[in-house]
């Protein structure tokens, strides 16, 4: 079966459904298994994405990527500011480096993971 495939037909690859440790043969609800919040620190705002990685796949490299116009994307500018292994996951949690202001405003955010 691909890693692209989708046989549940729930929008996540079975790629991602490894990442996460959801069942590709069934529909699965993703919304545990990672956040995009608007955390404040301060009187500063910032971007930032949690989201667990199962413990057999810590192999695969997954980071945050982020946009301003949905074309080109980045993995810089986030600083890993929590890392945790629960027995089972490992949730780790990215911020953009900069705050939201005016002037630098929410980027487009998602996950990328390379596939061997």
């Amino acid at each position: 079966m691909s890693k692209f495939a989708d046989p549940d037909h729930d929008r996540v690859p079975n790629f991602f459904e490894y990442i996460f440790g959801t069942d590709p043969s069934r529909a699965s609800v993703i919304d545990d298994c990672y956040r995009i919040v608007i955390v404040e620190d301060g009187d500063l705002r910032y971007l930032e994405m949690s989201f667990r990685q199962t413990l057999q796949s810590l192999s695969q490299i997954v980071l945050p990527k982020h946009s301003v116009d949905l074309l080109t994307w980045s993995n810089e500018d986030f600083l890993l500011t929590e890392d945790t292994n629960d027995g089972t996951y490992r949730w780790r949690t990215y911020r953009y480096k900069d705050p939201i202001t005016s002037t630098n405003p929410v980027r487009f955010i998602t996950l990328e993971a390379e596939v061997d």
